[in-house]
């Protein structure tokens, strides 16, 4: 049952304006979402405020969300998955979430370096149980985490309200060796698909995706697709990336909620690319 306040109730309760409008908000419900939202969790690559700049998650929002299935982009930049749960990023997630929501979570471009360093935002490298004790950049104790068991405990939390978890390899860097891009295979992507497996999640392994894309167009054109350095992305290298998860998602039929994204379009604004292997082959499921 709705509640509304009615200024015209009875006289024991007409009180001040300032009270009647703390009544008001109190007994009007917070507006009930019809449709499942997706949250992106991540740093710079997903969403990125730079001039020149773009993470992949505003694109992909633009075109995967729609009348059955809404995105909402809570990453940010310079983050890691230690800071991104230290500074309250996460726990704001979860007050949003609501039961049937789907969070995608990718990190690992901010979790190299030292754990003590001045951004103390390094997590341990591997997806082990190690800790270490730290402080945080306000000088707070704090205990130290592998990457990969900030990534579990994220899941872990997100399957505890009932929410679906998509584990994301970080997208590669402009880095070449060999005419072929430099993969993250051996560390932060082969650590997210061992989390997803001890946290049972599935992994979308957007690293080796997005690489192969790179090396069927060459370094050249790659060169496009990046701004001011071999990090972040320009808006056409973002939309390319967008394209490639979109598309290769609504392969993902194994993943409940990609019937619920828009159908994929091709878009003038980024490189044509023949990738013959199907979403499928880069999911990884429990």
């Amino acid at each position: 049952m709705d509640f509304l306040y009615n200024p015209a109730m009875p006289s024991m309760l007409r009180v001040s304006r300032m009270k009647r409008e703390t009544l008001l908000m109190a007994f009007v419900p917070r507006r009930i979402r019809s449709t499942p939202t997706i949250f992106l969790c991540g740093d710079s690559t997903v969403k990125n405020g730079t001039r020149g700049q773009q993470g992949w998650g505003d694109p992909f929002a633009q075109h995967a969300a729609g009348s059955k299935i809404a995105i909402d982009n809570r990453a940010r930049g310079g983050r890691s998955s230690r800071t991104f749960i230290t500074e309250g990023f996460w726990e704001n997630v979860l007050k949003t979430a609501r039961k049937g929501d789907i969070v995608f979570l990718q990190f690992g471009h901010n979790d190299g370096g030292g754990v003590n360093d001045s951004r103390r935002r390094a997590s341990l490298k591997g997806n082990g149980d190690e800790a270490t004790g730290s402080v945080d950049a306000q000088g707070r104790p704090e205990t130290v985490l592998t990457y990969g068991a900030y990534l579990r405990r994220m899941s872990r939390d997100a399957q505890e309200k009932g929410l679906d978890v998509l584990l994301v390899t970080p997208v590669p860097r402009n880095r070449w060796a060999g005419g072929k891009v430099l993969r993250a295979s051996n560390d932060y992507a082969l650590w997210t698909r061992e989390a997803g497996k001890r946290a049972r999640v599935p992994v979308f392994d957007l690293n080796a995706m997005v690489a192969d894309t790179y090396d069927a167009i060459g370094e050249k054109a790659v060169e496009a697709l990046f701004y001011a350095d071999w990090t972040h992305t320009s808006p056409s290298g973002a939309a390319l990336t967008a394209r490639l998860l979109h598309k290769a998602l609504i392969d993902c039929n194994e993943l409940r909620w990609t019937a619920l994204l828009e159908a994929a379009t091709d878009a003038a604004d980024t490189p044509s690319v023949n990738n013959t292997r199907p979403g499928t082959e880069y999911l990884s499921l429990p």
